[in-house]
């Protein structure tokens, strides 16, 4: 006999701005509820100023009574802190006063978990932030510190509705193996963006940068090795404001697909390929092409990854670039064994490696390592 399933409630609270996000943070709820929530008993409940006002806004205590009764909760950010509740000045925004509110709940165990989602600001605003964004960043940077909330950040709608479906999806998972069921449910360990491993040595800077802007480059690349994303994604949009070098634009993209945001990264690294062709610069071209291919393999397109990483191939090889080119090769290996094409896929390893081995290459032990697996898959 069939039976109700368990709702939990999961508030949104936003400044102003971000419409879309809020409505998609609804649409993406109830479209989870009817493709997987009813059949494995667990739904969500979107709650946010929407439901609860219908329309009309009341006063801040009215929202934050539908908080308490709130099982998750889901903060989004932009550029924007918001504007104080009332004149008392305990809370610079309404905003505020609901993760505050929120953050209490979660500490005494009445609400199950805090998510902070942070939209992408484009480089020439982050260069320069007014008052509003400023206190958006140095609240990022204190959750950075502490560790102590999951926070992510998204660069365009689709991201940001994978984000919100992967913790959907885990919210279910502990309900089916009863950690919802529990009086007191379990505290996850909090974090935020991760850093993805840098994949190969990065390609040397060109001679055309200033000092100045290799030394914010590098204080960039500091900061993100040290887990100072927010600082380090500050310095990045500087540098590109300041210099149009396509190694500038390069090193901020990479920045950026390490984060995961490559809505965002293939614009800089389309940027840099543009500059790179009128300009002459065939390395910084390579380099374009190749990072544009690891972006589209990582947004699913193998075959079109390809495609870049043959032209990325042509110009090191042209240029000599021996690492340019045993990265390319790799890459392109990669891809063509994510198509299954196996035989392609080993062709381009063993390229690769005889390069990484000739230039001493540390990256040649994965590619000989991935060779061996392959290898063995397919009974050579």
């Amino acid at each position: 006999m069939p039976t109700n399933p368990t709702a939990y409630r999961v508030f949104i609270a936003s400044p102003s701005g971000l419409d879309d996000e809020r409505r998609t943070f609804r649409e993406t709820i109830h479209k989870h509820n009817e493709a997987d929530g009813y059949a494995r008993n667990a739904i969500f409940v979107p709650v946010g100023w929407e439901e609860t006002l219908g329309g009309r806004r009341r006063p801040q205590s009215a929202i934050n009574e539908e908080l308490d009764a709130c099982d998750y909760f889901v903060l989004v950010l932009w550029d924007r802190w918001g504007t104080a509740p009332d004149d008392t000045g305990k809370y610079t925004s309404g905003t505020e006063e609901e993760f505050d509110r929120a953050a209490k709940l979660f500490k005494k165990r009445k609400l199950r978990e805090i998510v902070v989602l942070f939209k992408a600001v484009d480089a020439k605003q982050l260069s320069d932030p007014g008052d509003q964004l400023k206190k958006v960043l140095e609240f990022r940077k204190k959750l950075e510190k502490t560790k102590e909330i999951f926070f992510h950040s998204f660069d365009d709608i689709g991201k940001f509705q994978d984000l919100l479906s992967k913790f959907l999806h885990k919210w279910v998972r502990d309900d089916e193996d009863g950690a919802l069921a529990k009086k007191k449910p379990r505290r996850p360990k909090g974090g935020g963006d991760v850093l993805a491993p840098k994949e190969s040595p990065a390609q040397p800077l060109q001679p055309a940068l200033s000092p100045a802007i290799g030394k914010m480059l590098d204080e960039a690349e500091s900061l993100a090795d040290k887990g100072k994303l927010t600082e380090a994604e500050v310095l990045f949009s500087r540098a590109i404001i300041k210099s149009r070098s396509p190694s500038v634009l390069n090193s901020y993209g990479w920045f950026l697909q390490r984060l995961g945001r490559m809505s965002q990264a293939k614009e800089m690294h389309e940027q840099a390929l543009a500059i790179a062709r009128e300009v002459g610069d065939r390395q910084g071209e390579g380099t374009a092409l190749g990072k544009l291919g690891i972006a589209y393999k990582n947004l699913g397109e193998p075959r079109k990854a390809i495609e870049f990483y043959e032209q990325h191939r042509a110009i090191a090889r042209e240029i000599g670039d021996r690492r340019g080119e045993g990265n390319a090769l790799w890459n392109s290996a990669l891809a063509y064994y994510k198509l299954g094409q196996k035989a392609d896929a080993m062709d381009r390893a063993e390229a690769a490696l005889a390069i990484r081995e000739a230039i001493e290459d540390p990256g040649a032990a994965k590619v000989r390592a991935a060779l061996a697996k392959w290898r063995g898959e397919s009974g050579k």
